[in-house]
């Protein structure tokens, strides 16, 4: 029978010779890598750690479905985290998720919805018009990164010549768009 408490080298031999007692019993192998037997015959590895001066415990599973050389894997790897001073049981950090890429069309149907709620009907109408008439046919079909300044600047210039008013209609319209796709919870002001 092997002791009842203290440190010892697990082998799978001595897990399987281990009975269930009365109580509680625990070994501990090295550096908080523990086994703990409960009286319902239940055998349940454990790494016991201090990190930040706080005593932790963090279970590894139940024995034989996890086994001892499974159990000895997940405390090296859980040994490691501490030593470098992370938590092995904090949770795993969110990734960041990418960026959406929108083509223009797509940049356009959000600003045109977005008008539609904070303009009046009157604004709202003249600034998606602008916007469908003079920028998307020609710059649509094309993704919101890989348009530039001087894209706008171009098309602002051509209409310029035929329609200044429209040309500012049109600026206005675009400097939106490109705000609210920039910054979402941009709330541009109702006024015209």
């Amino acid at each position: 029978m092997p002791p009842k408490k203290g440190k010892i080298t697990f082998t799978v031999k001595w897990l399987n010779a281990l009975k269930p007692a009365e109580k509680e019993l625990t070994w501990t192998e090295s550096h908080g890598f523990t086994i703990r037997v409960l009286p319902s015959g239940v055998k349940t590895w454990w790494y016991y750690y201090i990190l930040n001066g706080k005593r932790r415990k963090m279970n590894l599973g139940i024995y034989p479905y996890v086994s001892l050389e499974e159990a000895r894997k997940l405390h090296r790897e859980a040994l490691g985290q501490v030593e470098r001073g992370m938590d092995p049981m904090a949770p795993p950090p969110e990734p960041t998720p990418e960026p959406e890429v929108l083509t223009v069309n797509a940049l356009a149907e959000k600003w045109i919805e977005h008008s539609q709620r904070i303009h009046t009907k009157k604004w709202s109408n003249t600034l998606i018009l602008a916007l469908k008439k003079d920028f998307l046919p020609s710059h649509g079909h094309r993704l919101v990164t890989e348009l530039k300044r001087r894209d706008a600047i171009e098309i602002l210039r051509i209409k310029s010549l035929t329609a200044p008013g429209q040309a500012v209609n049109l600026h206005k319209s675009l400097r939106g768009m490109w705000e609210l796709g920039v910054n979402p919870t941009f709330v541009q002001p109702s006024a015209k």
